[in-house]
């Protein structure tokens, strides 16, 4: 039951820069350490890569960026796996299996100079320590958070992902000029002692790794959307302080409310439904009410738990997989990825486009990798700043997104304008501030529309349209250095400016990615009255015959 027990004339709950801090598990700052080391081996690889490749093996632009997309592709089929095995083997074992993966994945690279063993890596184990990770920090970060500071997390998670990149984009601009006599007498390019490095960060991630725990299960009660968004989503009004007591009994027909959606306990269900009662009373009716202290700590933790038994089924994922696709939620969650699409490419080519374009046309002294990591810092500062200004629960999610989405398609036109550094670091703040507005938002709204219980195989199936563009990413990035920005006939591609059979024209490369880009934006307008379908009552579905 819910009871309204007592009023207090100066008892109010009112938002707090420290209350989100407040309600973070000691598991969930765990799960940010492993982002941490995790992020900073990914982003110091998908920054090198292309470049490794060629300088170190002697690839063409097309075939490492063929490489590149390989290895993005099979990054994203490993996170459709790893989003099944978070369902039903839980974070941690997860967590440490991927890990371990990465630990092995790494050495091998660094440590044999071989372009065969590279190409297995980077189309095997790598992907697999990689890509299983994001669907695991997700649902992590879903399960160990509540709805109202949900937002904060994701913007947290943020901020860590790209604290470890900045470190490693930093980090390669310090070492990438000097080659490195290791310890056992071999002698090390710039490029593979940052990977090098890397394997130190796997391993350290994977000792952290261990010490996660799974979170306890907790069943989803069945309630009315309305009672949600206001009895629980809401600040409490009039002073009232709500308790949750545990129903004595559950009632055959479950609640009844004009929103029910829920199978009463008589249909097929993965869980029993619960009673839930709201009772107000005068403080003089209560007059040994709890401690303010103690209230506190039950409004905090706030949740609904059945004492009843979970009925285990054979999940069959074929029919799982029609349901999603009937399911409204899901089909907005796939629209949403598939819109914002296209602007989120520009990530890709950071990591493809501007360490070669920088180099060839700048020279190998311009610090590209420096350049790269001004998105990295301003995505670790201004995630949590803009979570915590703007709550979930009070700032509309699009109201940050489209003009987000807008701010980073058109950033490139900075480089079509004037093909310089001043203007290259100018596309990447451009870029950082569009998606500091958008991205974390998009992330918090595509997990808020997952169901309990299936967070993994929703999110990876809403993944679907990123998993179709990894691969072509990749071609494209090296069609378009090979148009608009291609090896030098000489200088050992460096300087290409000063070499007179240069022909490029870098300018019309990023205006074409300017161009694609404005694409998620419109796409995100014209459809944003589809999206922004209330979204509580989203919450009051259940997806249970899967």
């Amino acid at each position: 039951q819910i009871r309204f027990l007592y009023s207090h004339p100066q008892f109010t709950l009112k938002p707090s820069m420290a209350l989100p801090f407040s309600e973070l598990s000691g598991q969930l700052w765990l799960v940010l350490v492993v982002i941490l080391f995790n992020s900073f081996k990914y982003f110091t690889l998908a920054t090198v890569l292309t470049s490794f490749a060629t300088n170190e093996y002697g690839v063409s632009d097309v075939q490492a960026g063929s490489l590149y997309g390989v290895w993005g592709l099979c990054h994203t089929i490993w996170g459709f796996v790893g989003s099944l095995a978070v369902d039903r083997y839980g974070i941690r074992k997860v967590a440490l299996v991927a890990t371990f993966t990465g630990v092995i994945s790494r050495g091998l690279l660094v440590f044999f100079h071989s372009e065969r063993i590279m190409q297995l890596v980077l189309c095997g184990l790598g992907p697999l320590s990689e890509g299983v990770c994001d669907p695991l920090y997700m649902v992590a970060i879903k399960k160990l958070t509540k709805r109202r500071v949900r937002a904060f997390a994701f913007g947290l998670q943020y901020a860590f992902m790209n604290l470890g990149g900045a470190f490693g984009e930093n980090l390669i601009d310090c070492v990438r000029l000097h080659t490195w006599m290791m310890p056992w007498g071999q002698e090390y390019s710039g490029l593979r002692f940052c990977l090098f490095l890397t394997w130190f960060a796997a391993v350290i991630g994977w000792l952290f790794a261990m010490q996660l725990r799974d979170p306890p299960v907790k069943l989803p009660p069945h309630w009315s959307p309305v009672l949600e968004s206001n009895t629980f989503n809401q600040q409490a009004s009039a002073g009232y302080v709500a308790l949750l007591y545990p129903s004595p009994a559950s009632t055959a027909s479950g609640p009844s409310s004009p929103g029910q959606c829920c199978s009463p306990a008589s249909s097929p269900s993965s869980h029993e439904p619960c009673e839930i009662v709201i009772h107000t009373e005068d403080a003089r009716a209560a007059p040994q009410a709890p401690p303010r202290n103690d209230i506190l700590q039950q409004m905090a933790d706030v949740d609904v738990e059945c004492d009843t038994p979970i009925r285990v089924r054979v999940w069959d994922p074929l029919r799982a997989a029609r349901v999603y696709v009937a399911d409204d939620a899901f089909q907005r969650a796939v629209f949403m990825t598939a819109a914002v699409m296209f602007v989120s490419l520009q990530w890709k080519y950071m990591d493809t486009l501007l360490p070669k374009f920088a180099d060839r046309t700048f020279g190998a002294s311009c610090p590209w990798a420096t350049i790269y990591s001004i998105n990295s810092w301003m995505c670790v500062i201004c995630p949590p700043l803009i979570s915590a200004l703007t709550p979930g629960d009070q700032v509309d999610d699009f109201w940050l997104i489209l003009p987000g989405l807008w701010i980073m398609a058109l950033s490139p036109l900075t480089i079509w304008a004037s093909v310089s550094q001043p203007a290259t670091a100018l596309w990447v703040v451009l870029l950082s501030c569009g998606e500091v507005m958008w991205s974390p938002r998009s992330q918090s709204f595509i997990a808020s529309l997952a169901p309990e219980g299936r967070e993994g195989v929703f999110l990876a199936l809403a993944g679907l349209p990123t998993f179709l563009s990894q691969y072509p990413v990749g071609l494209i990035s090296g069609w378009l250095l090979d148009n608009y920005c291609p090896q030098c006939p000489s200088n050992d591609n460096q300087s290409c400016t000063l070499d007179p059979e240069w022909q490029a024209d870098p300018a019309a490369m990023w205006l074409w990615v300017a161009a694609t880009s404005a694409v998620s934006p419109i796409l995100v307008a014209v459809a944003l009255g589809y999206l922004r379908t209330d979204t509580a009552l989203l919450k009051s579905r259940c997806i249970d015959d899967c």
